[in-house]
């Protein structure tokens, strides 16, 4: 017998107050339990295109290593997974970069952020390339589990000597440079954990503060809510970015079998 997480989740994109178009892009699979944020750069069309295509692969690649994985499986093969996943992602925007006549650094790209949940091992793999972010909340404590790939990050990491850097100005993405080294982490998943992604145009306008107060707040209801809840306030503090949000509840655990078990469990209530 295995314990398989149970997990309700729900995703929000929004346009924002200031932007004529949305170019993040967002997936909720519970299927293949991969969450994730993209949020993309380059003008009109191009943003959404790469954010996307981004998603897209991401979700295609993650699926076909699942698939062939064999037991045992150890730590080191979800992190080979989700790196290689994420180098393909990086690949193809680059490609459809080149296609366009793009030299490198320029072009598309698109942030990503993202979840990808064990089911049988209460895990997740957290990753993450430029400033879309991570949080979880747990036993009422917000802890941001992402770093921000960001000049600012850098200049504040490093003492916050002389002036500080525009937040915007992203030193990872995907779909810019040939290496890109995303974050990959493993951590531990226990029963009512919240987890939170979102866009910088989401993290830029709600402190950590009210990020903790509103998931506290809503989530008792459903993470849907707390999506909803979460755009609304960004948007009336200006909402002056696309706004992407999902989040992430873990209502418990489950009793799973595996078809040996199965079997044996059937023969026993026969014997009886």
């Amino acid at each position: 017998m295995k314990l398989a997480l149970k997990l309700d989740a729900a995703g929000v994109t929004d346009v924002g107050q200031a932007r004529k178009h949305n170019e993040d892009s967002l997936t909720v699979d519970s299927e293949a339990n991969l969450y994730a944020i993209a949020d993309g750069m380059g003008g009109h069309m191009s943003g959404e295109v790469a954010s996307q295509s981004t998603l897209d692969e991401l979700m295609s690649r993650i699926k076909i290593h699942a698939e062939n994985i064999r037991e045992p499986v150890r730590q080191e093969d979800y992190y080979n997974i989700v790196l290689d996943a994420v180098n393909a992602c990086n690949e193809l925007i680059l490609a459809k970069n080149r296609n366009n006549g793009s030299n490198l650094g320029q072009g598309m790209g698109t942030t990503l952020v993202g979840a990808y949940f064990l089911q049988n091992k209460k895990q997740v793999v957290i990753f993450n390339v430029g400033d879309s972010r991570l949080y979880r909340l747990r036993g009422g404590d917000l802890q941001q589990l992402t770093r921000d790939h960001t000049m600012y990050q850098e200049w504040y990491d490093a003492g916050q000597k002389g002036t500080a850097p525009s937040k915007n100005i992203l030193i990872k993405a995907i779909g810019l440079l040939e290496n890109i080294f995303p974050d990959i982490t493993l951590e531990n998943v226990s029963e009512g954990d919240v987890f939170l992604l979102c866009s910088d145009g989401l993290s830029n306008l709600i402190d950590a503060k009210l990020l903790q107060k509103v998931l506290v707040q809503k989530i008792r209801h459903s993470p849907d809510m707390a999506c909803n809840e979460l755009i609304s306030i960004a948007n009336a503090n200006g909402g002056n970015d696309n706004i992407s949000v999902v989040i992430v509840k873990v209502d418990g655990t489950s009793a799973t079998f595996n078809k040996t078990e199965d079997l044996d469990k059937t023969v026993q209530r026969r014997s009886v």
